[in-house]
């Protein structure tokens, strides 16, 4: 059963890469993905900036809160807040795959395009396909933590 794992994915990574889709390796997605946490984190300040609720000079000046944020800078602080819950256990579970050498590019990938595909739908209030991406991407997560389980026994006992 391990074997017929790992020759499944493999046979799916042989095909995205016959396809000539790059795939980024594990430690530029872990790069890329705290990259979009501090995107994620300048994001309700930049949306109170152009919906002018706040100038540029106060913001860099004063460090002050709106007393009321729009409904885009509650969203965006919400988008920020699920997506670290998530980032905490990729980033733990990427950097055991690159220290243990086990390859998780298209778990990786995978995880990373579904939290950026969950942005918009999230400002634009499409609850299903919202759901859907957080669900989707909760279980590239899970097939991190098996392909780590079952290609660490593999290689194990070589």
């Amino acid at each position: 059963m391990i074997y017929n794992i790992f020759f499944v994915y493999a046979k799916i990574f042989k095909s995205l890469y016959i396809r000539n889709l790059i795939i980024p390796d594990t430690l530029l997605l872990f790069f890329l993905s705290i990259a979009l946490l501090f995107i994620l984190i300048l994001l309700p300040k930049l949306l109170e900036i152009f919906e002018g609720n706040i100038g540029i000079k106060t913001l860099l000046l004063e460090n002050k809160e709106l007393e009321n944020p729009s409904k885009n800078v509650i969203l965006s602080i919400k988008i920020k807040e699920d997506y670290k819950d998530s980032l905490i256990i990729f980033s733990s579970i990427a950097v055991l795959s690159i220290v243990m050498g086990i390859p998780i590019q298209v778990p990786s990938f995978c995880w990373l395009v579904l939290r950026i595909i969950y942005i918009p739908f999230k400002f634009l209030n499409f609850n299903f396909f919202q759901k859907l991406t957080w669900f989707l991407s909760y279980l590239c997560i899970l097939w991190i933590i098996i392909l780590i389980i079952f290609l660490n026994r593999l290689t194990m006992f070589y």
